[in-house]
């Protein structure tokens, strides 16, 4: 475990998402080292259990539904039925316990997922995700994947706060299709997985 994952957050800052079942952890460092993708989505308790210790913990917090782990945030979300003033201050609490012991936030044998390779065209568009729209979406606690490109179709995958989030179909039309396609004028539809 590198010295950087060792050190704890000068401060937690709560940060509310367009999701309303979201909320988004300002960690006030990274959270992921640099090397590594710019987000981790750990849909599930199993996944977690395999891929992080740090998100392994929080889904040991009754209501966690999912755990997206960004370059310098958490973004939590919750079974719809449970309320934040109730889970809000646990998440703080096991976050800041997490860090403090030192718990690594990445498994040890952590692999992210390849890239996929689809040619010029994917490269385009990965380009402008990596540089407008995805920290346009990790503002709000997501995160848009590039799952590839077939005949002018652009398929993406929302993560973090975006999964489900009521907002997520007006995001991906307004914003993140109509960028695309600007700079990109071969694509033909953007689908969203």
């Amino acid at each position: 475990m590198s010295e950087q994952a060792k050190l704890a957050p000068a401060a937690i800052v709560v940060e509310h998402t367009p999701n309303p079942d979201a909320l988004m952890l300002l960690l006030g460092r990274a959270c992921l080292e640099p090397g590594l993708p710019a987000g981790v989505d750990l849909p599930d308790r199993e996944r977690a259990l395999r891929d992080s210790p740090l998100a392994s913990a929080l889904f040991g917090i009754d209501g966690v539904a999912r755990v997206f782990l960004g370059a310098d945030f958490i973004s939590v979300t919750k079974v719809p039925d449970v309320n934040w003033r109730t889970l809000g201050p646990e998440l703080l609490r096991v976050t800041a316990e997490q860090f403090n012991a030192g718990t690594p936030v990445l498994s040890p044998g952590f692999q992210p997922p390849a890239p996929a390779h689809d040619g010029e065209l994917a490269y385009r568009v990965r380009s402008v995700l990596d540089s407008e729209v995805r920290p346009l979406v990790a503002s709000h606690g997501g995160d848009v994947e590039f799952l590839g490109c077939r005949n002018g179709v652009v398929e993406l995958a929302l993560h973090g706060a975006c999964a489900g989030c009521p907002a997520a179909a007006l995001t991906l039309r307004n914003q993140i299709e109509s960028r695309l396609r600007a700079a990109v004028p071969e694509i033909v539809e953007i689908v969203a997985r």
